[in-house]
C-alpha cells in the first residue's frame, strides 16, 4: 500500500546555485547525489530520499533521474578512487562541497542527525583537510537550528529557509481539518482559495461526488502527488482538477498550499454537499466520513441560505453525531449581501443566534468571500489571470476596499506580510475578503490542538 507520506517532502523549487552551470557537470552531481542515496538510505528511507532527488533532477536538468544514461554506481566509485574529483576534468566536488553537503542533508537527512553526521563524514573523505572545519561546522549548525551560517556564496538564503521550514513541518503534528455544507455552499471553493490553487472541482451545483483529502507540503514545487488507491501520480494543478472532475473514488493529493497552513502538517478534507436530490448517496458518503471525527469542523454556511431547512437538518446532525475539538462557521459569500437591508454586523449577530438555538456554544462565526479572496491572493501572488479573472479581479477590488465589506475585523488581529511590489489596494482588498483571517486562525487552532 502506499503511503503519501512518503511524498511530503519534495526539493523545493528554487533558483538552485548550479541552474546555469553545463549539463554535463548538472548531471554528474546528480549521479553522485545518487550514489550517496544508495550508500546511506536505509528500506526506510529509500523512497522518500530518491524522490526528493528526483525532484532536484527535474529542476536541474529537466527531466527524472531514470532518464539519464549512467544510472549505476560507477560516478560513485571514481569520486572514491579519485581522491575528491571526477577522472574527467567536468566536475570537481570540492568546487562544491558546502552546496553537495547542503543537498546530501537535504535529500537523506533532513530529519536524521545521525545519517547526517554519516554523510559529512564521507563528504570529509572525498575533500581536502583544510575543508574539513567548515564543513563539520555546517553540520553542526544545520542540526541545532542555527540558521546563522557563514556566508557561502553557494547556500542561498532560500535554500536555508526550504531547511528550517521541511524541519519544522516534519516535527508538526498532523492535524485534520474536514469542510462540510450543504450543496453550491462554496466549500470546494474555499478549499482552493486555501490552497491558493483551483484544485477541487467547483462549479454552481452539486459537484463533489467522493471524498477528497488534500495534504500540505513545506516546500513549493510545480507539482501535486495524488495518490488514487496504489497508483501515484505527479500532477501540474491544471491536471489535479481535471482529474477531480471526474473522480468518483476518494483520493488523497499532497502539495505545496499557499498558506501559512503548509508549515504544519495538515489534511484538508472536502466532503460531498449532503442535500442533493440527485445524488442522495452524497449524504450517506459525507457523514460516514464525519462519522470518522476530526480536529477542526469547517461548516460553510452561504449566507443568502443561512437558515434554510437543510442547512438545519444537517447541523442538527452534526450537533449530535460529529465529534471534533474545534468548529468553525465560515459564512460564505459576503459580498452577496444586499447591506442596504441587513449589516455585516447584524447578519453575523443574526448566524450565532440561529447557532446558538440548535445548541452550539459560543459559536465561532467567520464572515467571508471564498471566491474573492482567492482571485486576489493569486493577483498578489502574481499569478497569470486569464481576462476573465482580470475584469473580475478589478470588480473585487473596488468592491473589498469599501468599508463595509472590510472583513478582517472579524478575526483575531495576525501579522501578515505585504511584498513591497503589491498594490496597496489590491492588498488591503485581499485582506478584507475575510480569508487571510480565516487562515490565521486555522492555523491558531492547528497549533493549539
Amino acid at each position: 500500500m502506499v503511503e503519501i507520506s512518503t511524498y511530503e517532502v519534495a526539493y523545493p523549487d528554487i533558483v538552485h546555485p548550479l541552474i546555469d552551470e553545463k549539463f554535463q557537470v548538472k548531471e554528474k552531481y546528480i549521479l553522485l547525489l545518487e550514489y550517496f542515496v544508495n550508500l546511506f538510505a536505509d528500506v526506510n528511507i529509500k523512497k522518500s530520499s530518491s524522490y526528493r532527488l528526483d525532484t532536484l533532477s527535474k529542476i536541474l536538468l529537466g527531466t527524472s533521474i531514470v532518464n539519464l544514461v549512467e544510472t549505476d554506481n560507477s560516478v560513485g566509485g571514481e569520486v572514491v578512487s579519485g581522491a575528491g574529483k571526477f577522472k574527467s576534468p567536468i566536475f570537481k566536488l570540492t568546487s562544491y562541497r558546502h552546496l553537495f553537503l547542503f543537498d546530501s542533508l537535504f535529500i537523506l537527512g533532513i530529519d536524521n542527525e545521525k545519517i547526517g553526521n554519516c554523510i559529512c563524514e564521507e563528504i570529509l573523505k572525498l575533500t581536502n583537510v583544510r575543508f574539513h572545519k567548515s564543513l563539520k561546522e555546517m553540520t553542526r549548525k544545520m542540526y541545532s537550528d542555527d540558521y546563522m551560517l557563514i556566508e557561502r556564496k553557494t547556500i542561498t538564503p532560500e535554500m536555508l529557509k526550504s531547511w528550517k521550514d521541511a524541519r519544522n513541518y516534519l516535527t508538526s503534528n498532523k492535524r485534520k481539518i474536514t469542510f462540510t455544507a450543504t450543496m453550491s455552499a462554496g466549500k470546494s471553493t474555499l478549499i482552493n482559495a486555501l490552497i491558493g490553487q483551483t484544485l477541487s472541482f467547483s462549479k454552481k451545483s452539486a459537484c463533489t461526488s467522493t471524498v477528497l483529502k488534500f495534504l500540505t507540503s513545506p516546500c513549493k514545487t510545480q507539482e501535486f502527488c495524488v495518490v488514487d488507491n496504489d497508483d501515484v501520480s505527479f500532477l501540474s494543478a491544471q491536471e489535479v482538477r481535471a482529474f477531480t472532475n471526474s473522480l468518483t473514488k476518494p483520493c488523497e493529493i499532497m502539495g505545496y498550499f499557499d498558506s501559512i497552513l503548509s508549515t504544519q502538517r495538515v489534511e484538508v478534507i472536502d466532503t460531498p454537499g449532503v442535500n442533493s436530490s440527485l445524488n442522495p448517496e452524497h449524504k450517506k458518503i459525507t457523514r460516514e466520513e464525519l462519522r470518522n471525527g476530526t480536529d477542526i469542523l469547517v461548516y460553510v454556511i452561504p449566507v443568502e441560505y443561512y437558515g434554510s431547512e437543510d442547512d438545519y437538518n444537517h447541523l442538527v446532525y452534526i450537533k449530535k453525531n460529529v465529534s471534533y475539538n474545534n468548529i468553525l462557521f465560515a459564512i460564505n459569500m459576503m459580498d452577496s449581501c444586499d447591506l442596504e437591508d441587513d449589516s455585516i454586523d447584524e447578519i453575523v449577530c443574526q448566524v450565532k443566534n440561529h447557532l446558538s438555538e440548535i445548541g452550539f456554544e459560543n459559536p465561532c462565526v467567520c464572515p467571508l468571500s471564498a471566491k474573492a479572496g482567492g482571485l486576489l491572493k493569486k493577483a498578489v501572488m502574481g499569478i497569470e489571470l486569464s481576462d476573465n479573472d482580470k475584469a473580475e479581479c478589478k470588480v473585487f477590488k473596488s468592491k473589498f476596499n469599501d468599508e463595509e465589506l472590510q472583513l478582517e475585523k472579524y478575526y483575531p488581529s495576525f501579522n501578515l506580510k505585504k511584498d513591497n511590489r503589491v498594490d496597496d489596494l489590491l492588498w488591503q482588498a485581499f485582506v478584507s475578503t475575510g480569508l487571510p483571517g480565516f487562515e490565521a486562525l486555522l492555523y491558531q487552532y492547528v497549533r493549539e490542538e
